[in-house]
């Protein structure tokens, strides 16, 4: 997992998975890298290929974490699989979903 700061914007990249075994750090990492500046989290799941419930758990918790900084938070290029998951349990709605 890479995370750079590009101005206001926190990217995370690399992830293959986000599921029991990484969620953890995942959430923790992104938390303890935004800095005050920082107003939005991009998301890159594009190499992401499984999520599984505390995954999707990590992702509300640094959602409601930037939200109540008053920041947004975008899934960016969720794959087929990721993005039926977002569906199945209607997060879709919840998050900013780009796709390149």
């Amino acid at each position: 997992m890479r995370i750079e700061s590009f101005g206001k914007t926190l990217v995370v990249s690399g992830l293959s998975v986000l599921n029991a075994g990484n969620a953890g750090s995942f959430r923790d990492n992104v938390r303890a890298s935004v800095q005050p500046h920082h107003t939005r989290i991009d998301i890159d799941m594009s190499l992401m290929r499984a999520i599984d419930s505390t995954g999707l758990g990590a992702l509300v918790s640094v959602h409601r974490f930037i939200t109540s900084r008053q920041g947004q938070i975008r899934l960016l290029n969720p794959v087929p699989v990721v993005q039926k998951v977002l569906e199945l349990t209607h997060l879709h709605r919840n998050f900013e979903i780009t796709k390149a």
